[in-house]
């Protein structure tokens, strides 16, 4: 039986990532839409099918046909969406980041205790093909001790004219530390089931409030992290897990993209050369089919909503808590606190 899904908010992460993913899936049917601008509402619902339009976000969560409801607008907006849906005792899922102050945070993870639904929310690189292999490699500590981490993600939207104001802005969307950082900070803590303890930042200003950021941390264990992010340059997305035995390179805009290579095996010569080639050569039946369904950064969102509806039908554990995505908003409030201050900041958890 397909579960009925109803989306607040008809922009980009709906329309072009949500939308086409859940009306592929056999388990899921969209029966409503809602958003304040009815001529973009009206646009989006003729171009998926979607019958059941509302410009009032709390007509949705009403309607007796939506089972889960999804929050997909700006965080800056979403905090009594956020607490209606919680208590209508429906399915709940929410795009990341959960909340831009600690306060707001405390907030929804503590009502999201008493919530009669499950809940969950949307840090889709968890489910990232890759992301998934990487798993067994680093808990296994398969790389031995792990001293450095060092990630970076850039993308080009910053210079898309068409982008909305809001996504830009501290103070509505969080900027580059919230719009992508905060991938990063969720992936280390998932990857390594580990804590970051303290961080301090750097920023750029540019077009944005932060266009450029740079972050170091430590985490729980010891291992040290840096993190490049910007939103106005070329697509970058890797990450670097450096070990006394061996290094993990897991680049996320690739689709042979994961490589790990022990110490004394040698990087630089022919051999290493000709060995990567021919992995390459390998991968091409699994990067064409990839192409033909959308990439792997499309396919994260769809092994999401895969993993997502039969753990909320049957009660077990979500792709992302509430907790662990709070945890990841702490750790960006964290990096723009000493961006401020020009100072170290301790990370807090829930």
């Amino acid at each position: 039986m397909k579960l009925g899904i109803g989306i607040i908010g008809c922009g980009r992460v709906a329309t072009e990532m949500h939308l086409p993913v859940l009306l592929g899936l056999s388990s899921a049917r969209v029966v409503a839409l809602a958003d304040m601008d009815e001529q973009r509402l009206r646009q989006v619902a003729d171009r998926f099918g979607v019958e059941q339009r509302y410009p009032d976000y709390r007509q949705l969560i009403d309607d007796e046909a939506v089972e889960l409801v999804a929050i997909c607008v700006p965080v800056s907006q979403r905090t009594s969406m956020v607490q209606r849906a919680f208590s209508s005792g429906k399915h709940v899922f929410v795009e990341k980041p959960l909340g831009l102050s600690v306060t707001e945070l405390e907030s929804i993870v503590e009502n999201a205790q008493s919530a009669a639904g499950g809940i969950a929310v949307g840090h889709n690189l968890r489910c990232h093909r890759l992301v998934e292999k990487a798993v067994p490699i680093l808990r296994n500590e398969d790389l031995g001790r792990l001293d450095v981490v060092q990630s970076v993600w850039t993308t080009d939207l910053g210079l898309n004219v068409d982008l909305p104001e809001w996504r830009g802005r501290r103070d509505s969307g969080g900027g580059v530390v919230f719009e992508i950082g905060i991938h990063h900070f969720d992936l280390v803590q998932h990857l390594l089931a580990d804590k970051v303890v303290e961080v301090w930042g750097r920023r750029r200003s540019g077009s944005e409030d932060a266009s450029a950021v740079v972050m170091s941390a430590t985490t729980e264990r010891g291992v040290l992290l840096t993190s490049v992010f910007s939103q106005e340059t070329l697509p970058r997305n890797e990450f670097d897990f450096t070990g006394q035995e061996a290094r993990l390179n897991l680049n996320l805009y690739r689709f042979d993209g994961l490589s790990l290579t022990a110490v004394g095996a040698g990087v630089h010569g022919i051999g290493s050369r000709a060995r990567s080639a021919v992995a390459t050569l390998k991968s091409l039946p699994t990067a064409m089919r990839l192409a033909r369904t959308g990439g792997d950064f499309l396919g994260s969102y769809r092994r999401q909503w895969q993993r997502l509806l039969p753990a909320l039908r049957n009660g077990t554990a979500v792709p992302c808590s509430v907790r662990d995505a709070a945890n990841a908003a702490l750790v960006a409030i964290a990096v723009e606190e000493s961006i401020d201050s020009g100072r170290p900041v301790a990370v807090g958890h829930l």
